[in-house]
């Protein structure tokens, strides 16, 4: 879980974030926003508002993974035999990809 903890300015409205955010984490986070009139008059008393502020977080990259060997661009057919009586749910192939990036291993959703 992700968890995003702001804070807001009270004089410029300015909405901050205590840490870096990750798209893989969470592209898309929603803050709800509630503001209260400190110096409402005894006639209205408790005057609020609740809104809510939507972050898009944009991917650092938008570069998509790559396959790691056995497969690559010249050969982006793979063949993989698999015996007729194999048992339901055994791993037949796997493939492995990296973040074109940092060249670390993605890993499989």
């Amino acid at each position: 879980m992700f968890f995003v903890f702001p804070s807001i300015n009270e004089t410029s409205g300015v909405v901050r974030v205590a840490g870096p955010l990750n798209h893989n984490e969470a592209a898309v986070i929603i803050l709800p926003i509630i503001v209260v009139d400190k110096n409402a008059s005894d006639a209205f008393p408790d005057q609020t508002d609740l809104t809510e502020v939507t972050l898009y977080i944009q991917a650092f990259s938008d570069k998509n993974p790559i396959f790691a060997p056995p497969w690559t661009p010249s050969r982006p057919q793979l063949q993989v035999m698999v015996k007729e009586e194999q048992e339901q749910g055994t791993k037949v192939f796997s493939v492995m990809a990296k973040d074109p990036i940092t060249g670390q291993l993605v890993q499989p959703l």
